[in-house]
């Protein structure tokens, strides 16, 4: 399924309705009625050039008849062993009904990544990605119907033996309106408004079963709030209605650490 049977719905925000606990009907493992082709392929052009992965997915809400489009493509490019560079372009309409007219957003996304396998012990990676979603202008939000957002990471792995590596990785980005989310070490993150991110991972294989990783993060987010106080916008704080709320900025530092312990059988 692409989407759940009450995403999208009045059903998807507790806020809206008089008893938040329907809102678990979100969670109903039933999807939409949906109906739809979808196409992929992977292509060796030479030795050199290859399309790892290309493919067109279309689906229809049959409930409303609309149509959604997905494409994306992704080439490799290996000019000498063992550099690879990937580009990947990814393009989407996506439809939602509305009680008068449906509204529908396309998005935009590229990404430029170079990895190298630099000996038996050592990976190294290079990531750049932007991307932009165009949306339905609407009164409400004086018609600003652009967001986007980037980042720029780089991660390396090292492996000391067999059993001993350590990982590392590093990213900044900035978004305005549009999150973007990123691979981390054995997770994922979702990156927004502007800021950096490191991360450290140790991992010791005790045994073929058994495996301990140490982890290391920090996070530091800026979420600029601008433009707040203009002639035709005027807020004032709560209690202090002689002073307008200025332009601002909310800054959040996270610093996390996590043992874990998997054993296989």
């Amino acid at each position: 399924m692409e989407q759940k049977r009450f995403e999208d719905t009045i059903l998807e925000k507790d806020y809206r309705l008089i008893d938040p606990l329907y809102a678990s009907l979100q969670n109903y493992p039933a999807p939409k009625a949906e109906q739809g082709v979808y196409l992929e392929t992977r292509y060796q052009i030479s030795r050199k050039l290859t399309i790892t992965k290309a493919y067109l997915d279309t689906w229809k809400n049959l409930a409303f008849g609309l149509l959604n489009l997905r494409l994306q493509g992704e080439i490799e490019y290996r000019p000498v062993f063992p550099l690879r560079i990937r580009l990947k372009e990814k393009w989407q309409i996506k439809h939602q009904p509305k009680e008068v007219v449906a509204t529908a957003s396309k998005t935009k996304e590229s990404t430029l990544r170079c990895f190298a396998n630099l000996s038996q012990w050592d990976n190294l990676n290079l990531e750049l990605r932007y991307g932009q979603v165009i949306f339905t202008g609407i009164r409400k939000y004086d018609n600003n119907i652009l967001m986007d957002g980037g980042y720029l990471s780089c991660d390396w792995e090292h492996h000391f033996s067999p059993r001993l590596s350590v990982k590392g990785g590093m990213a900044t980005w900035r978004t305005d309106g549009m999150s973007q989310w990123i691979f981390e070490d054995t997770g994922i993150d979702f990156l927004n408004g502007q800021g950096s991110r490191y991360f450290i991972t140790i991992s010791d294989r005790f045994s073929p079963g058994l495996q301990l990783r140490l982890k290391f993060r920090g996070k530091f987010s800026r979420y600029p709030h601008s433009e707040i106080y203009t002639p035709d916008k005027k807020f004032y704080y709560e209690n202090e209605l002689g002073i307008p709320v200025r332009d601002f900025t909310n800054f959040e530092d996270l610093y996390t650490w996590s043992l874990q312990l998997d054993y296989r059988w």
